[in-house]
């Protein structure tokens, strides 16, 4: 297990998978990205194609979404082993025209050939796992971290 997700509590999800943490930056200015990682125990052996979904919504209503192939398509669910830990690095690109403000960051596993997701115990697709601001343009990273 990574180091970083050791505060992490685990998330149990249907066929034995586990969602065992994330690192996350607090905030990121509009028409940029941010870096994500995730890690997550594999279960029960699946076949297909699976990517990553990120969700974003804020209390105003705006979301933003991200869709990325697991280990960028490289490592196909047919070579996981049971009990494996699977990480990953996303560079989730957002659209210029997301507006400011505070978002609730949700993650999904989603099959890309039947449009299934691994779903969580209470039968979820996403689960909530941080929050995150998106800052406008004008404000330096400078400027956030003095704050």
């Amino acid at each position: 297990m990574p180091a970083w997700s050791e505060r992490f509590t685990p998330i149990f999800l249907e066929s034995q998978y586990i969602f065992l943490g994330f690192k996350v930056v607090e905030s990121f200015r509009t028409g940029s990205g941010f870096l994500l990682l995730l890690a997550f125990k594999v279960g029960h052996k699946m076949n297909g194609n699976f990517e990553i979904e990120i969700m974003a919504k804020s209390e105003y209503g705006d979301t933003f979404d991200y869709l990325h192939p697991l280990s960028n398509g490289v490592y196909n669910s047919v070579l996981w082993e049971e009990g494996e830990t699977l990480k990953d690095e996303i560079n989730v690109r957002v659209k210029r025209n997301v507006k400011p403000g505070h978002y609730k960051l949700h993650f999904g596993i989603k099959n890309i050939d039947t449009g299934e997701y691994i779903r969580t115990s209470e039968g979820e697709n996403h689960i909530l796992f941080s929050d995150i601001y998106v800052l406008p343009e004008l404000i330096s990273n400078l400027e956030v971290f003095s704050l």
